[in-house]
């Protein structure tokens, strides 16, 4: 019985229930929505508008806080109202005529972003989506489907990078760029993270790190996403002068160094960066030409009064380095970290007579020829890290425990088993 008086009280309250016999109910045009407008605003006729993050109707901007819901059916004059004083008419869907500020033919079919309540554009800040472009006039005009859009506001949005990209587009993941060249221009203070798919990637020269802080580029995996490039190195880490510690991460990536005996992997130079340099090299092998060839290369530490500190690290699968390590020391904290690889070639280090610091953890390392160069007060140590030595015929591979043998260099050295 109770039961029955609660399911009674919940349609006399006007919750929903089963239909018993015919209803009136209201309707709207789907294409024409009305919304509340914001305070001290005024819309007009024929712009593009979108709801605030309060959910009030304003003018179009590239702001990631605002959602575009069409163009203005009519003029609305609330600069001297409140918050809903007024409301105004908006078409939600529809192709129109709208100003651009730079498109090409080859754009038809891409997604199109707000730049302000008058123009689009195939690029923005903050890819506020305003439809697909589906017919091209001119440089400065367009046919815009605004009810073909990407509903999510791309606020800190990652880049993108696959085979089937293209290089004009904003890198967003409908509509990747081609080369990691291309998506390194794309990095701002909100876009900090590329991501790069699968295949063999041949930049036409070294890609040069962002000096934005904290980038980071990550592949698909080291057996499957692979940066090439022509000239003396593939990568290039460069931040120059910064207001605070510089870091950034390259990950998933084989990083293919062997298109000359002479080419290095990663470059490092802090010349005029007044501030820490802190690097992070996660899963990532190096092919090689030859095994003399520097896969990471501190080569310039210019900056003596501000550490450099590289973070080595792998999966606890065969992550192989197959070329040398090398690191300039120039300041007493500057610290390279080799954890869970398989170093193919020698670490060296400069003879700098400077505090310093290496680690071998868990590493596998080239029986007698792990470590070069250093000084007595630089110190290296190793620990649950192993020797051996790799023969070109079907002899057997000889693995050890690595001892004193292995580091050859003028470092002070604790081994730890």
């Amino acid at each position: 019985m109770a039961l029955i008086m609660a399911m009674v009280m919940l349609v006399s309250m006007g919750l929903p229930a089963a239909l018993s016999a015919d209803a009136n109910i209201s309707r709207k045009e789907s294409g024409l929505q009305s919304y509340p407008v914001y305070r001290a605003t005024t819309i007009y006729k024929g712009g593009m508008v979108s709801r605030n993050s309060t959910g009030y109707l304003v003018a179009s901007t590239d702001d990631p806080a605002a959602t575009f819901v069409g163009v203005a059916y009519e003029g609305v004059d609330n600069s001297s109202g409140s918050d809903g004083d007024l409301e105004g008419r908006v078409y939600t869907e529809g192709v129109f005529l709208l100003p651009a500020t730079s498109i090409t033919q080859v754009m038809v079919g891409q997604l199109m972003y707000i730049v302000d309540d008058a123009t689009f554009d195939n690029l923005s800040t903050y890819f506020v989506c305003c439809g697909t472009l589906v017919r091209y006039v001119s440089v400065a005009l367009g046919w815009v489907d605004i009810g073909q859009r990407s509903r999510v506001v791309a606020f800190g949005m990652d880049i993108y990078v696959e085979k089937n990209g293209d290089d004009t587009s904003p890198g967003t993941e409908d509509q990747p760029v081609k080369t990691l060249t291309a998506a390194v221009a794309l990095v701002t203070t909100t876009r900090l993270r590329i991501h790069v798919g699968e295949g063999t990637f041949a930049e036409a020269a070294a890609v040069v790190f962002p000096t934005t802080d904290n980038v980071q580029i990550i592949g698909a995996g080291n057996h499957l996403t692979t940066i090439s490039a022509t000239g003396t190195r593939v990568f290039t880490v460069t931040p120059g002068a910064q207001s605070g510690t510089y870091e950034g991460t390259i990950e998933g990536i084989n990083v293919d160094h062997s298109a000359g005996s002479s080419q290095s992997g990663i470059v490092f130079d802090n010349t005029g960066i007044t501030k820490k340099l802190i690097f992070y090299i996660k899963n990532c092998s190096f092919e090689v030409d030859a095994a003399a060839d520097i896969s990471i290369n501190v080569a310039t530490h210019a900056d003596s009064g501000n550490a450099i500190r590289i973070y080595v690290s792998g999966d606890g699968n065969q992550v192989e380095i197959e070329g040398a390590v090398y690191f300039a020391v120039n300041n007493n904290a500057d610290r390279l970290h080799l954890e869970n690889l398989w170093l193919a070639g020698l670490v060296t280090t400069s003879a700098t007579a400077i505090e310093f610091r290496v680690r071998f953890y868990r590493c596998v390392v080239p029986h007698d020829g792990a470590l070069a160069g250093g000084n007595g007060l630089q110190r290296v140590v190793s620990v649950n890290s192993y020797s051996w030595v790799d023969y070109d015929d079907l002899t057997q591979e000889i693995y050890a425990a690595l001892d004193t043998n292995e580091l050859t260099g003028s470092h002070t050295e604790v081994i730890v088993d």
